[in-house]
């Protein structure tokens, strides 16, 4: 018997021996294996081939040779037969061909196409067949607009994700800006028009995080006509929509990757979660033809150190999207961990010769890859159903350790004193980003025992409904429930600060789906082990955050507010079997909300019900006053466990519903309470 704990372990040593021995060089420098280029070229001599490269992730050029390179996996047909072709005599080689990419049939329309400038305004037509035409005018912002909104862009989502180099695109923004305007109309290219798009999408972004109302009055999306960056936003999905085109017949390329990423995340923004994701994942597959996922995209000697740094930061925001998604809709990952063996982002000087240029520091980017790593584990053995029986205890053990060890091992940029007063707590937009993601690591992880107390509180009729009394538990159990605790409140306390420096997102996804998800978790503390004071401070301070947007221009961060309140007061009647002390919210502090700002709503009373006993319990089982790590060193093997704690864990994992493991006594009892 060996447990999964140690497993996991020699399997991280293997990944990290893996990651090292990747860039190990031979003496004179070269990488110390070596990585073959494989094309339809007939030059090429298989006698000159190292056989055992040929295993290693290749790519292989389309037969149209356009440029465009296509990722082989070991088990297809064209590795197969060069594998075979290697074999044979010279000479008769020649006549084996497996190459599974012939030229494609299919005509893209952004292949036929025109481009007429009229100083700020791009008319493109798309010839179609039969003669018909489509034509997409274009009109662009003024310069200092889009660098107004590049600068948002860079603020919000730069130091995490990466789905634009900042100097290309500056570069390229001012040539587009302040160079010859009287091209022909002919000498626009496909990688032109993907920029267009490009610059629309920041715009759209940019005036989102400024709360800047759009210019447009009609736009497709009905009720959203005054959203902050929707008319840049509709412009660039009629444009986009003749340019998918280019994807039919093996056209992917790191624009289309660059574009449709932005597309996506702004798609987020509208609460279209779904088509988020399923543009997302088109980005995926995308990246994954051209190798971004493997350590030898194209031949890494024909690339600079820049390109390839821009194709893996690419890649790796594209895998914390889908990560993220993943665990927010509740959809199976999309590429395991095991496929995916490039190098993490690194830090490279800039060479102010090369386009592409002002990489942001890696350290931020690899710690938000880290956290998503574990959360992809955690997704995988926690929420996935399973033919076989699962025991949750073992892997929330792992995943919080793996979380605990990230903690520890932050670099000194993100080392945050999070045990200081709200008033004297400081954060920057990237590190909260961060942070965010990794509390709702923690809360996903901890939520089926959260769950349980709950549910026996609302299930259990023999007791009245009394707050649940967990004075008898283990260190083991109220630790794990303080680690939800402390998450959910270090959360909201992020965003309140965010809020006060002016960087809380009023209409973006991220930021209100954190304060939800976090504000949700501790009303259910307040309904397992009854109403606190400090969770009802916490609480008040989300609805206040979620009441800064204009009902009719940001619509989503309002009806949270309404789920928010709805959840609170569907567990009113528990408060009538106590005498309940009505108490006031907590007073939010004088500079909480911005001057600049207005506050639409008026202050909602949050449902508060207290009893002197409960809340005693509560204070000394949880501690509010310091930040708790996540436990360092959990039970895994169920020997070490007492019997009533074992029968504890036990339950938890018959009524993990998402799992599929739900026992007959308890569907009774639901049905009972139903």
């Amino acid at each position: 018997m060996v447990s999964l704990k140690y497993l996991q372990k020699l399997q991280d040593e293997l990944n990290e021996l893996r990651t090292a021995n990747g860039g190990a060089k031979t003496d004179n420098g070269e990488p110390s294996h070596k990585r073959l280029r494989l094309t339809t070229d007939d030059n090429n001599d298989p006698q000159n081939l190292d056989i055992s490269s040929i295993h290693n992730p290749t790519m292989i050029s389309s037969a149209e040779d356009n440029g465009s390179q296509l990722f082989q996996g070991s088990s297809s047909l064209s590795l197969f037969g060069l594998e075979i072709k290697c074999a044979l005599p010279r000479g008769a080689d020649n006549k084996v061909d497996f190459n599974e990419h012939l030229a494609s049939a299919i005509k893209n329309r952004c292949d036929n196409y025109t481009v007429i400038r009229e100083g700020l305004k791009f008319t493109c037509v798309f010839e179609l067949e039969m003669d018909n035409k489509v034509a997409v005018v274009v009109n662009l912002p003024s310069y200092s607009h889009v660098l107004e909104c590049l600068d948002m862009y860079i603020l919000y989502l730069s130091g995490c994700f990466y789905y634009l180099n900042l100097g290309q695109f500056r570069k390229r923004l001012y040539e587009l800006y302040y160079k010859p305007t009287n091209l022909p109309r002919n000498r626009y290219t496909r990688s032109d028009i993907f920029f267009l798009c490009q610059v629309l999408l920041i715009c759209a972004l940019g005036e989102m995080y400024l709360r800047q109302t759009s210019p447009y009055a009609k736009t497709r999306f009905k009720g959203l006509e005054k959203f902050p960056g929707i008319g840049h936003f509709d412009k660039a999905y009629t444009l986009i929509n003749m340019l998918f085109d280019g994807m039919l017949s093996d056209n992917s390329d790191t624009a289309l990757v660059e574009v449709i990423m932005l597309f996506s995340f702004y798609h987020q923004v509208l609460n279209a979660s779904s088509g988020y994701y399923v543009f997302s994942g088109v980005c995926l597959r995308a990246a994954t033809t051209m190798g971004m996922h493997v350590n030898s995209p194209v031949n890494d000697a024909y690339l600079t150190k820049q390109e390839i740094e821009h194709r893996r930061r690419l890649w790796w925001s594209i895998y914390i999207v889908d990560r993220y998604m993943s665990a927010k809709l509740g959809f199976p990952i999309s590429i395991p961990e095991e496929s995916i063996i490039t190098d993490l982002p690194q830090d490279i000087a800039d060479d102010p010769g090369s386009e592409l240029s002002e990489f942001s520091p890696a350290n931020y980017m690899n710690a938000f890859i880290r956290v998503m790593q574990i959360s992809s584990w955690m997704l995988l053995h926690l929420y996935q159903p399973s033919i076989y029986d699962k025991k949750l205890l073992p892997t929330i053990s792992t995943v919080l350790s793996k979380l605990y060890d990230w903690r520890r091992t932050v670099p000194p940029e993100l080392n945050i004193d999070f045990t200081v007063d709200d008033s004297a707590f400081q954060i920057s937009r990237t590190v909260a980003n961060v942070y965010s993601e990794y509390y709702q690591c923690i809360n996903l992880t901890v939520r089926p025992l959260l769950l349980h107390f709950m549910r026996q509180r609302i299930l259990d009729k023999g007791s009245n409904h009394a707050p649940i009394d967990i004075s008898s538990y283990s260190d083991h159990i109220t630790g794990l429930l303080n680690a939800s605790l402390d998450a959910s409140i270090q959360t909201i306390k992020i965003h309140a600060h965010l809020h006060k420096n002016g960087s809380f997102s009023v209409y973006g996804y991220l930021d209100r789906e954190y304060t939800f998800s976090a504000a949700s978790t501790l009303v259910m503390f307040n309904v397992a082990f009854a109403t606190n004071r400090t969770t009802q401070r916490y609480i008040q301070d989300a609805i206040q955050l979620l009441s800064t947007s204009d009902d009719s221009i940001g619509p989503f961060a309002m009806a949270r507010k309404r789920q928010l309140l709805n959840f609170i007061s569907a567990f009113d009647y528990l408060g009538n079997n106590h005498t309940p002390i009505k108490t006031e919210p907590t007073t939010i502090p004088p500079n909480f909300h911005q001057q600049t700002i207005s506050d639409t709503t008026t202050t909602t009373t949050v449902p508060s019900t207290v009893t002197t006993a409960c809340e005693n319990n509560l204070e000394d089982l949880f501690r509010y006053d310091k930040l708790h790590a996540v436990p360092s060193s959990l039970p895994v093997v169920e020997d070490v466990l007492d019997s009533g704690e074992r029968a504890l864990w036990d339950e938890i994992s018959t009524q993990a519903f998402w799992l599929g493991n739900v026992s007959d006594d308890f569907k009774n009892l639901i049905d009972e309470n139903l």
